[in-house]
């Protein structure tokens, strides 16, 4: 799938700033590195770039975590990566990677997040024991911390039962046709994008938008795949030069 780029203009009205604004910030090095330089002279960001950007600006000095809720993301998209694997081969056993390439990333990047909140959790431990700290005479504190603890613990509980549940519920032997394959995988990939977009809303500060961009980079990847299955296309460069000679997209020539 070829990359599109936003145009200064197109950039200023999506974060509703003036164009004035955006030119003085681009000089002044306050703004998002561009991803390409168009004809020489045209800067050109993908949307992916300039949402970051956003979100980093909005959340600023912000920081909140939803234990269960990101624990239960983790594990549909967990899920999800299987359903990748199984759908990504089709029934001629030809594949564009993604069948391999996607599950393997999808569990890096989620075996990060996990780690993540599971030092968080062990932060949360930390900072309640020291605000129960005045408490301690009458055994309040205590009671708050160990209270928290049992808390964490049912959220981790509840996560290990749920993340050892069957990923692909329809059976390793069936041979479903290839628009099949390619209906499930299209379906999963959307499952990923509303996944990615339940942690936008459960995990905000600064070190979740890593988990955000790479999750939107394996949605991209996943329809970029299927497009290269559809047209025969052994590598990104051709699968470009295919749609170009189909008029889908504008050569760059």
């Amino acid at each position: 799938m070829p990359d599109f780029y936003l145009t200064t203009p197109e950039v200023a009205d999506r974060l509703g700033w003036s164009l004035s604004t955006l030119n003085s910030r681009i000089r002044n090095g306050e703004f998002a590195q561009e991803d390409v330089i168009l004809g020489g002279r045209y800067l050109g960001w993908r949307q992916s770039t300039v949402d970051a950007y956003r979100d980093e600006e909005d959340t600023a000095g912000k920081f909140g975590i939803d234990f269960p809720a990101v624990l239960g993301i983790i594990v549909q998209l967990r899920r999800l990566a299987e359903t990748v694997r199984f759908y990504g081969r089709g029934m001629d056993a030809k594949d564009t990677g993604i069948s391999i390439t996607i599950p393997d990333e999808m569990y890096l990047v989620l075996g990060r997040l996990e780690s993540s909140v599971r030092g968080n959790m062990v932060l949360d431990i930390s900072v309640t024991a020291r605000f129960a700290e005045p408490f301690d005479d009458g055994d309040e504190g205590q009671r708050a911390v160990r209270q928290r603890m049992s808390e964490l613990d049912a959220y981790l509980i509840e996560f290990w039962l749920a993340d050892r549940v069957p990923t692909v519920t329809n059976g390793w032997g069936r041979k479903e046709p290839d628009v099949v394959r390619a209906s499930l995988l299209r379906q999963a990939a959307h499952q990923i994008a509303d996944e990615q977009r339940a942690l936008r809303k459960a995990f905000i500060g600064r070190a979740a938008h890593m988990y955000y961009n790479r999750l939107s980079e394996i949605t991209a990847k996943i329809h970029r795949g299927q497009a290269m299955r559809k047209m025969n296309a052994r590598s990104v460069a051709e699968l470009v030069r295919k749609m170009e000679a189909l008029g889908v997209v504008e050569s760059a020539c």
